[in-house]
This record gives C-alpha cells, sequence and structure tokens, in this order.
C-alpha cells in the first residue's frame, strides 16, 4: 500500500515507508491517516479473519449486534451480501455517492440490491459524499462501531480518453480515500 500511496505524489514529494517515520510536513496529515487507517484494517494477529460462527450473526470481522455503515457502495452489491450473511440489516447503513436515478440508468442490479437492503431493515442513502460525512444529517450523530469503505472505483473511461487522465482520475481516487480516512478519525 506504500508503494501506491507514494505513486500519488510526485517524485520530489516522497510517502515514508514502514520502517521511516519521517514525514515531509505537507503531507504529515496524509501520511498519519495512511498509518492509523492501515492498522484499522489489518485485524490484530489473534483474531481471525475468518468466521467463528456460522449461525448468520458473526461473518469475519463483522456481525449483526455492530453498527456498520458502508461507504461509497457502486451498486450496492456488498452491502447486500453482508446483510444476506448476516441475517440482518437492521444495523446498517449503506451510502453511495450516486443518485437513484443514476443507479436505475447505469446498474442493472442496483435496485434488486437495495430492495434486499430495505427488506433487511438497511438504512439506504444516496448522494452521500464520504468526505462530508461528518455534516451529513442523517449521519454526524451516529457512532458506527464499523466502516467499511470498498476503494472507490475510478470509473470507466471512454477509449478516447488518454492513460494520463485515466491515471490522474485513479490518483485523485486515492486522495478522496485518505481525505475520507483523516476525516473519520478526528
Amino acid at each position: 500500500m506504500g508503494q501506491i500511496l507514494s505513486s500519488i505524489f510526485s517524485d520530489d514529494h516522497k510517502i515514508p515507508d514502514n520502517n521511516n517515520h519521517g514525514y515531509y510536513h505537507e503531507y504529515e496529515e496524509k501520511a498519519e491517516a495512511y498509518y492509523i487507517f492501515s492498522n484499522i484494517i489489518q485485524p490484530p494477529a489473534s483474531q481471525s479473519t475468518r468466521s467463528t460462527r456460522r449461525n448468520g450473526i458473526t461473518r469475519g470481522n463483522y456481525n449483526r449486534h455492530q453498527r456498520i455503515l458502508v461507504v461509497g457502495d457502486g451498486d450496492f452489491s456488498f452491502s447486500a451480501s453482508l446483510a444476506m450473511a448476516l441475517g440482518s440489516a437492521s444495523n446498517m447503513v449503506a451510502t453511495s455517492l450516486d443518485s437513484l436515478d443514476f443507479l436505475k440508468n447505469n446498474y442493472k442490479r442496483s435496485m434488486s440490491n437495495i430492495n434486499e437492503l430495505k427488506a433487511r431493515g438497511c438504512k439506504v442513502l444516496h448522494c452521500v459524499d464520504a468526505t462530508q460525512m461528518a455534516n451529513h444529517p442523517q449521519l454526524y450523530h451516529i457512532k458506527f462501531d464499523r466502516i467499511i469503505f470498498n476503494f472507490p472505483l475510478a470509473g470507466f473511461f471512454p477509449k478516447e480518453i488518454s492513460r494520463q487522465l485515466q491515471i490522474q482520475s485513479v490518483n485523485y481516487h486515492y486522495l478522496c480515500f485518505l481525505t475520507l480516512f483523516s476525516s473519520l478519525i478526528k
């Protein structure tokens, strides 16, 4: 992951690797968010990532007693799968940056996923900017036990879009990712 983050910044700015804790001041906040995030996503060595129960309550690091926020779930397929695995979604909030109309027109399975989530009690929100969630009227007051952010999709690019512009778009999404986690840890 350090290599990925290093590629975001130009050659004259470097993100420290795991053995070097010297930050360049202008990227200190982003680098700090990266290190905190990398510690969050890696479960402790004593904790198995496999489910210890198969009764629909616990799946990996998630259970239906935790308040779970899923951020930026494009067609809501991940959220729907998690809800089915847990047996319920009354503890979940699933969000997407896209509007409901956009989802209907661009993701053929989105409506069945949304219907599955709602049937299981999930709150589904559209047009949610993950970098502004601290100010969202339906989210700012909730403290979540788990926040799941599937890495943002840079999107599908038409053939006429240059490779350089595609790379810039992907790099922009990396920065959004860092901004989100920086705001979540405050």
